[in-house]
């Protein structure tokens, strides 16, 4: 699972409306490494910067991501991806807390929250679709 999980070109298969990522820092990903994130939902686009902050293969990885573009939807998020064998295979718990910097993402962040909350499940469930595609179980 980390393996996948880590190599930022996976992210457009699993992650609903992210467009290719571009690599800012070049390379495989390393703490430090930047990333130019662009969602589309709808008519709307948001435009993000992520930097990996810590990767502690194979079960943890924590990551910065920066809204950009326009002022009045300013936000920045801490992530984490932590992974734990089982009996079963890989759990992962995606955690995060997220700072909305400006008056509108302020006066919007119920209704952020509530639709981001409900697109979780879906991009961890295609997660785990892509893992066990790439993985089949013998």
């Amino acid at each position: 699972v980390y393996p996948y999980l880590t190599d930022i070109a996976n992210s457009p298969r699993w992650i609903p409306g992210l467009q290719p990522v571009e690599n800012l820092t070049g390379g495989p990903m390393q703490v430090g490494s930047r990333y130019r994130l662009t969602v589309k939902s709808g008519s709307e686009t948001t435009m993000m910067e992520m930097r990996i902050t810590t990767l502690e293969p194979p079960r943890r990885m924590r990551f910065l991501l920066e809204g950009q573009g326009d002022p009045s939807m300013r936000f920045t998020e801490v992530g984490t991806y932590e992974l734990t064998a089982d009996a079963t295979g890989t759990l992962l718990t995606l955690s995060a807390h997220t700072d909305y910097l400006a008056l509108m993402t302020q006066l919007l962040e119920p209704l952020i929250t509530a639709a981001a909350l409900f697109n979780v499940s879906e991009t961890l469930g295609n997660l785990k679709h892509h893992v066990e595609a790439a993985n089949p179980r013998k």
